[in-house]
């Protein structure tokens, strides 16, 4: 219980930090602008992204997978640290942290993920070992078929996308059926159609 307390508390402090100093998650992001899909912060296990109303993106906490997206290979980062956007991502529009990943969905309709790739949750085809890691967003490979995404979730090694024709698509850790899709395979490296 004491432990529970303490680490609530820990977040806590660190977003009302982050919001308070204006430290690229400004107080006012959350005001204006906003829809329902679209996420402004998100935490993952030991780190948390920021969606500032400007677009830019920030993270903080554990990068031991990449999770902060500067590319750097350091330990973490104490304080909101810019991501950086490789050439040709778009505008990011919603954001899902995972467990040492995350992923983002962008105004053209592409989906971008970084961080750790162990179960294949960066959804490039490649992945799936132990120390699988991406320190900068790559595209995810859409498959013939996923249409235009409407919504993103990612889980602790997993991640599903919400479609305008309704149809669900999922990818990554399967080891508990969590992907949906009818098998417990231990991953798939590419978004599938949950049936």
């Amino acid at each position: 219980m004491r432990k529970s307390v303490l680490i609530f508390s820990v977040i806590a402090v660190v977003v009302v930090l982050a919001l308070s100093l204006n430290l690229g998650c400004s107080r006012d992001m959350l005001s204006g602008g906003a829809t329902a899909q679209q996420s402004r912060i998100s935490v993952g296990i030991h780190h948390t992204l920021c969606l500032d109303k400007d677009g830019s993106l920030w993270a903080w906490g554990s990068n031991s997978s990449g999770q902060i997206g500067n590319g750097e290979k350091a330990s973490g980062e104490l304080l909101p640290v810019p991501m950086r956007k490789p050439e040709g991502m778009g505008n990011v529009v919603t954001i899902s942290a995972g467990g040492s990943h995350n992923i983002a969905l962008c105004e053209d309709g592409s989906l971008w993920a970084w961080g750790s790739n162990s179960f294949g949750q960066i959804g490039n085809g490649k992945g799936g070992e132990k120390d699988s890691k991406e320190f900068l967003p790559v595209p995810v490979r859409k498959p013939e078929g996923m249409g235009n995404v409407l919504a993103i979730s990612a889980g602790s090694g997993h991640n599903l996308a919400l479609c305008g024709d309704g149809s669900l698509w999922a990818w990554g850790w399967n080891d508990y059926g969590q992907i949906g899709n009818g098998r417990n395979s231990r991953r798939e490296l590419f978004p599938v159609r949950r049936e």
